[in-house]
């Protein structure tokens, strides 16, 4: 693999890898604080959150329309 490939895919990673970070620093897997989580986790955690807010899962059902109406403006 081409020296490019690879660095696309580890920033990639990386961003897969953060978005569990928490803002406080007790996140996981690596405890970063806040500055050091990358701008892609912090979207991806995001969108995760909101699509398991706004989708049913077995556990329970998924938030109301009106919830999803307030929640949607903050996202955009």
């Amino acid at each position: 693999m081409r020296a490019r490939a690879r660095h696309h895919y580890s920033r990639g990673a990386a961003i897969v890898q953060a978005h569990h970070e928490r803002f406080d620093g007790h996140g996981y897997p690596r405890a970063l604080p806040a500055e050091k989580i990358p701008l892609g986790a912090r979207i991806f955690a995001v969108a995760e959150a909101f699509g398991a807010m706004t989708s049913d899962l077995p556990y329970r059902q998924a938030r109301s329309s009106q919830d999803r109406q307030t929640a949607a403006p903050v996202l955009r």
